[in-house]
Formats: structure tokens, sequence, C-alpha cells
């Protein structure tokens, strides 16, 4: 009964992503778990050249351009996530995390199941919503207004968010820490 109530909302759709289709084999080994654990899910891995394709057909040019300037790769599948989610739904996992559960089994509401689901959890850090692994309905409110946010502050701030050791905030700038604020401002 729950497994149907989940798919009634979150469609049975796995996405993941790696700058090629070839994955190396500690990636390919995560992955067969997400394969195995889920044979009813359709599987979908998807390179950088798959995800601009996609952006450029289903969301407005600022959102390409956007992807086209981040320079680290985590930063492009942060990115990406949240679009996929937004658009399509289901579950995204990063490409070296491990399914350690069938998706099936994951605890869902059983009564007065609401429209909109977002499943998320507290990071390791126990400060930060995990963004790592993500499941979600398709055009949930709360993801559309994280793709928005995180466009209005990449041009509020005219870019790349960096530490106080000159680096790269990656955190900051389009992941775990943007995504909790985001989250709390939609919230």
């Amino acid at each position: 009964m729950i497994f149907k109530i989940f798919f009634l909302f979150i469609p049975p759709l796995l996405w993941q992503t790696y700058k090629t289709k070839e994955l190396p084999p500690r990636a390919f080994e995560a992955t067969s778990t997400w394969h195995t654990l889920n044979p009813e899910f359709s599987y979908f891995l998807w390179d950088d050249s798959d995800i601009e394709a996609y952006i450029a057909q289903q969301w407005p040019s600022e959102f390409l351009t956007l992807f086209d300037s981040l320079p680290i790769g985590a930063m492009k599948a942060d990115l990406w996530r949240y679009l996929i989610l937004a658009t399509e739904g289901g579950v995204y996992s990063d490409i070296d995390s491990l399914c350690l559960r069938p998706i099936r089994e994951w605890p869902l509401p059983k009564e007065n199941t609401p429209r909109h689901l977002l499943f998320i959890d507290l990071d390791c850090d126990q400060t930060h919503f995990c963004q790592w692994t993500l499941a979600a309905t398709p055009r949930h409110p709360a993801l559309l207004y994280l793709c928005h946010y995180l466009l209005k502050q990449w041009k509020k701030r005219g870019g790349l968010l960096y530490s106080t050791d000159g680096k790269i905030d990656v955190l900051a700038t389009t992941g775990p820490t943007l995504f909790s604020n985001a989250i709390k401002s939609y919230l």
C-alpha cells in the first residue's frame, strides 16, 4: 500500500549524473546498488551534454547560462538535480552514494498524503538539509522556488561565492548551504 501511494505522487524515475557516461569502477558499483534494489524504477544517467540539451528545452535561457558558467562538476550536478526534480520529479542521488534500502521501503506518510511530496532529511552535519539524495513530486513548489532562488542569488552577487581562504565555496554557491537557505526561505 505505501509503495502505491509513493507512485501516485513521486514517479518511479531515478536520476544520476556524471561528466561522461563512462563511470569509474567505484561509481559503477554504487549505481548498481540503485538498479538492484529498485528494479521498478526507470534509471537515467545524464552527462553534461544531456543536461545542457534538457535545460535549453525546459528552462529559461538564464539557467543554461548559469549551468555553463559553473566551473566545478559538483556545482553543475547541484543545479541539475534541482532542475530535473522540479520538472520531472522522482528520486535523485549522487553518483557515489549507495542505496542501502529499496526506495519502496522508505518511510512515507500512510494517511492524508499531500499532493506535493518532498523527501529531505538533515545532512550528516545536522546543520544543513541533505541534498545528495532527494525525492519529489513533479512541479513541487519548494523545488521550483529553489531553482529561481539559486538563479536570483547568482545574479545578486555577480557569480561565485568564495571562502575566506580564497577557494570557491561550492556549499554556499549551489550546494547544501544554498539548498538549506532556499528551503528555509520557502518555508
